[in-house]
């Protein structure tokens, strides 16, 4: 078994394999979170925004844990600080940065907290905290975390957080804001890009893009120069907080929160602005709508914004304009609206834009709509169009809460506004149109200019009526001031209990604290003796394996040697076997061969002598059996006694004896001859040579023969006869 690698040994250290290991899929299996599409979706925020600085981004990534988030960026070419105040995390994270020297990317093993109260302006560009200002809120408290980040938010240009929410059915829950984006509260615009799931719970956590310079819907990314939270002055907090508007250099920026009680209203708005500016905005010369969009907690257009300023802006700060001119302009715009069969249902001051030129143009878009009505007191158009007069001409623009002053009809207008609208005030509501008072404006006025104004009674009457209900109610200020006197000790006393509430709960929250760091210490120490513990005995194990892994690969290369010795003393035994098996079947082969042409020569020969030995023997017996060879004997046996005398002389006279008994021995043979014929017969019927019968034939004649011829010899001859017979027998 081999040793782990050091990157597998900072693995092993680590108390959770939160994310990935970054440019190691071998050891990233099965990680807590699988943040890869996380990561996506921050790159394209982050490459947004680098786009709009024209630069490379300085990020500072809290809680970067093993550092596949920071170490993705760097690999982007931006400069990245990841801060983590666990040991093992920042361990890994920088031997992952050593592998990559190009990545511009430092680990830090710091406090979080403290390190953001460091913090310079200037210094980073992007804030990045992924799920981490949840375990914040869960010591310190919401309020404290939220003053945390709002003073934040000034100091980068954007920030990336994902929070966690109080639905998760996890201990921290109970602390979190029911609204998540409520931390956020300190930058201007906060939108969420996505939602993510997590390895704690089925709830996904929502990824927010914040900035107070910047506004982001997923695509392009582009500053703002101012925001606003209501739609005009005199708006207060009639939506709740839920809408803010952003204002660039050319384009505005609607946002509206669908949360309750606000969501059904803001979403229907917004839906009915996006179709408006679709289907008839180019064709009416109304601004182009870039972007819109929805999510679960929000909605949102983008569009061309109008040059001008509101109206009501205009009419508060005393700028002169022409009132007949704004009037002749919204008439226009309110008629081509209704040739199309829609209205403007909330026709004010606060939604009509006053140009540099001096003209004007209808906005809130948003309220236009097929319905032949006011969203607001008083319901009927004409009546709101009269008002909406009235604050042109009067430059008027008082409060619009609880409810609008009562001026709904044309006897309090002035000269000649009023003698215009006496027209349509006295038809029945369904008989004037827009395009009627457009068409009746010009020429009224002039006229009505150049002639005497006479009132009739019903048209005295109702103005004193309006003036009248008008005085009572500016002395509702006088009430609403002694309700708001009311309410502020009221509200002083809720303080005053909700100061001795935050005290006993900040003095809870101090002993919770101190619980808390005390229960860290001892947890701290725990954990420290435990991973000291942990690290002995994956040293300890660590050196045994090594041990073993040495001992083994010692044996092995042993047993390899030994067995490749042995195949080599195989391979070289059957080498030399098989060589002399060779050898000895080549020369068996060769002997064979041999031994086969030694054979079949031996044969030829042994046939040729055998036929030469017949023919000798035939030759021989044929010698032996003439009469020339019988004649002769004598003479043979003289030659051999000869020979015999001339060695011993002493022999002489047996030989002598020899040769004078001849003739009786040649009757002997001469008797035997025919016995011997009788003999060569017989050998030639058994199969038998005729030599050696004949031989052993003529060999006891001859000694029968010569024993004859002793006895028949005198004692004295028959001594030299022995001695002579001797001689020749041992000299054959």
């Amino acid at each position: 078994m081999t040793s782990p690698t050091p990157i597998a040994e900072y693995v092993m250290a680590l108390p959770e394999l939160y994310q990935p290991i970054y440019g190691h899929p071998e050891l990233s299996a099965r990680p807590s979170r699988v943040t890869d599409d996380r990561v996506k979706v921050i790159r394209r925020a982050v490459a947004a925004l680098g786009a709009a600085l024209e630069r490379p981004l300085r990020i500072l990534d809290l809680g970067s844990a093993q550092g596949y988030v920071s170490l993705s960026l760097a690999a982007d070419g931006h400069e990245v600080t990841g801060v983590d105040n666990l040991a093992a995390n920042v361990a890994l994270a920088r031997h992952l940065a050593g592998e990559f020297p190009d990545f511009r990317v430092t680990f830090l093993e710091v406090d979080i907290e403290a390190m953001l109260a460091d913090m310079q302006p200037g210094t980073y560009d992007l804030l990045l905290g992924l799920s981490i200002f949840h375990h914040l809120v869960h010591v310190r408290g919401a309020a404290h975390v939220t003053a945390l980040l709002a003073g934040l938010a000034p100091k980068v240009a954007a920030g990336l957080f994902e929070l966690a929410t109080s639905s998760e059915p996890l201990h921290w829950a109970a602390a979190q804001p029911a609204d998540e984006q409520g931390l956020l509260s300190g930058f201007s615009f906060v939108h969420e890009l996505a939602r993510f799931p997590t390895h704690l719970s089925e709830w996904d956590r929502p990824l927010l893009f914040a900035s107070n310079r910047y506004w982001y819907f997923g695509k392009a990314m582009e500053a703002f120069e101012r925001v606003q939270l209501r739609s005009h002055a005199l708006a207060e907090s009639v939506h709740a907080g839920t809408r803010a508007y952003f204002f660039g250099d050319s384009k505005v920026v609607k946002r509206f929160r669908l949360v309750a009680p606000m969501a059904a209203g803001n979403q229907a708005e917004l839906a009915r602005e996006i179709a408006f500016l679709t289907e008839h905005g180019s064709v009416l010369g109304h601004p182009e709508l870039i972007e819109s969009g929805a999510c679960a907690r929000e909605a949102w257009l983008v569009r061309a914004s109008v040059r001008g300023e509101l109206l009501l802006d205009a009419i508060q700060s005393g700028k002169t304009f022409d009132p007949a001119r704004v009037i002749r302009d919204v008439l226009r715009e309110l008629a081509a609206l209704e040739d199309r069969g829609l209205f403007h249902n909330d026709l004010t001051v606060w939604n009509t834009i006053l140009k540099s030129d001096g003209g004007v143009t209808l906005i809130d878009f948003g309220a236009i709509s097929a319905t032949r009505a006011n969203c607001t007191w008083p319901d009927d158009l004409l009546q709101a169009f009269i008002q909406f007069v009235r604050d042109v001409v009067t430059r008027e623009t008082l409060r619009a809460l609880p409810i609008r002053r009562p001026f709904i009809s044309p006897f309090n207008l002035p000269v000649p506004y009023r003698q215009w609208l006496m027209g349509a005030w006295t038809s029945t509501s369904p008989d004037w149109t827009f395009a009627q008072l457009l068409r009746t404006f010009d020429a009224t006025i002039a006229e009505v200019s150049k002639a005497p104004v006479r009132e009739s009674a019903i048209g005295l009457w109702m103005g004193s009526m309006e003036q009248h209900i008008d005085t009572l109610g500016q002395s509702l200020p006088g009430f609403a001031a002694q309700i708001t006197e009311i309410t502020r000790t009221t509200d002083a006393a809720k303080s005053h209990q909700a100061a001795a509430m935050t005290h006993i709960s900040q003095q809870l929250a101090g002993v919770e604290q101190q619980l808390l760091e005390a229960l860290a210490r001892v947890t701290a120490a725990q954990l420290a003796d435990r991973q000291h513990t942990m690290e002995t005995l994956l040293r300890e194990h660590a050196a045994r394996e090594d041990t073993l892994r040495l001992r083994l690969e010692t044996d092995i290369r042993e047993l390899e040697s030994q067995l490749d010795r042995s195949r080599q003393l195989h391979v070289a035994r059957e080498t030399e076997l098989t060589r002399k098996l060779e050898e000895q079947i080549a020369a068996l082969e060769t002997a064979r061969q041999q031994h086969t042409l030694e054979t079949s020569e031996l044969k030829v020969r042994l046939m040729a002598a055998a036929a030469e030995v017949a023919h000798e023997r035939l030759r021989a017996d044929s010698l032996l059996a003439s009469t020339s060879w019988k004649i002769t004997t004598p003479l043979r046996k003289v030659r051999t006694a000869a020979m015999i005398v001339r060695k011993d002389p002493s022999k002489f006279l047996p030989l002598v004896w020899r040769v004078l008994a001849t003739p009786f021995r040649h009757r002997k043979m001469m008797t035997s001859q025919v016995s011997g014929s009788r003999t060569d017969a017989t050998s030639l019927r058994l199969g038998l040579p005729t030599s050696t019968l004949g031989t052993s034939a003529n060999a006891n004649d001859a000694q029968g023969e010569s024993g004859q011829a002793r006895m028949s010899l005198p004692p004295r001859a028959r001594v030299v006869f022995d001695d002579l017979t001797n001689a020749i027998a041992k000299h054959q």
